[in-house]
């Protein structure tokens, strides 16, 4: 019978690699947190954008309340996609606007006679 002395692994090595396994799932776990698909968030510009756009095409003939900012946090309540994320939240949280007709032609570029 042929034995193989000498072959085990030392303990310092096993050490080594349950320590780069346990890194290597830390890094797994924050990439997903950080960048997880299933949720998609816009930019302040973009959501702006987004809604003025929306308001626009109706020639700001409609209430900033009904326009709602898609996958933004306009109202800072930490969720995303709420009735109350609309436009004015919008305006009055990142803006400093809580007037309708200044954010109509202020953030919103809205012509003078649309108002």
């Amino acid at each position: 019978m042929i034995f193989l002395k000498g072959v085990e692994l030392p303990v310092s090595t096993l050490v080594i690699v349950i320590i780069a396994l346990a890194v290597l799932l830390s890094i797994l776990a924050i990439l997903y947190v950080v960048w997880n698909p299933g949720v998609s968030l816009v930019s302040l510009e973009a959501a702006r954008s987004n809604a003025c756009n929306l308001l626009v095409g109706a020639q700001c003939n409609i209430p900033l309340t009904s326009v709602i900012t898609k996958n933004f946090d306009a109202d800072k309540d930490g969720t995303v996609g709420s009735a109350t994320d609309t436009l004015l939240a919008l305006c009055t949280n990142y803006y400093d606007i809580s007037d309708s007709t200044n954010c109509k032609r202020d953030i919103c570029k809205c012509p003078e006679e649309w108002l």
